[in-house]
């Protein structure tokens, strides 16, 4: 997959409660106009794959997203996109799910 290799999406290890954590680099988002249907794509890809190669078997766990905004203006973020993506994450996978954060953000926000 292309799209992976981009960084828009991956995963990066585990937060300090042990749960596997994907990062989503809006910067390269908006800079490589990446369209929601792609973006939707990789985030179920990554999802489904943290899901069954990251996670322990027999065990409840949850994975965290974080979103990192770094060097965008608050009109260059992609609301609509982002939103999007959040609200298929929780429909297809509601139960492991445990938050999600942005980083990075202006101190306006």
């Amino acid at each position: 997959m292309p799209l992976l290799e981009k960084g828009y999406i991956y995963g990066h290890g585990r937060d300090k409660f042990m749960r596997p954590q994907i990062f989503i680099n809006a910067r390269k988002i908006v800079d490589d106009d990446v369209q929601l249907e792609e973006l939707l794509m990789l985030n179920t890809f990554m999802s489904a794959y943290i899901r069954f190669n990251a996670m322990v078997p027999g065990r409840i766990e949850q994975l965290s997203q974080v979103l990192d905004v770094k060097g965008l203006a608050i009109t260059e973020i992609p609301v609509k996109r982002l939103g999007a993506l959040v609200a298929t994450a929780k429909n297809k996978f509601p139960h492991i799910g445990a938050y999600g954060i942005v980083i990075n953000t202006s101190w306006i926000l």
